[in-house]
């Protein structure tokens, strides 16, 4: 599996993309109730059916009830991450999205950043390309 951090067509950036071929998984880093909140007014939360296997917010320990309880309202197929103690906990799993579609733009990009790393791999500039 394969990660970036890249900008979505919406003019937003996501703070992390880890892919495959059949599975775009998304993170979005939270550290504050605003930030957090002010997260779902973008775009990319109309578009998710279309982008995402998997949506996940991460975020402080101070955050995971609000977090938590919020999501179960509104917006219950993402998942929720929980950051403490130099650890990343799965509080909620996000439920798998069956109708994503890849944008002709969007998959040359991922198969062409999957090349990229493959070469850097064989050159030797990344010993463990699982582990990035």
């Amino acid at each position: 599996m394969a990660m970036i951090k890249t900008q979505s067509k919406t003019a937003d950036i996501e703070d992390f993309i880890a892919f495959n071929e059949n599975t775009r998984i998304c993170v979005e880093i939270k550290t504050s109730k605003s930030d957090f909140l002010a997260d779902f007014a973008k775009l990319k939360h109309k578009d998710f059916a279309k982008r995402y296997t998997k949506f996940y917010f991460c975020v402080t320990a101070e955050l995971k009830d609000f977090a938590l309880e919020y999501l179960r309202e509104n917006y219950n197929n993402y998942g929720l991450f929980v950051y403490e103690n130099n650890k990343i906990q799965v509080v909620k799993n996000a439920k798998i999205n069956k109708n994503l579609t890849f944008l002709r733009d969007e998959k040359y990009l991922f198969m062409r950043m999957s090349s990229e790393l493959a070469t850097q791999k064989m050159k030797g500039v990344c010993d463990d390309i699982s582990r990035i």
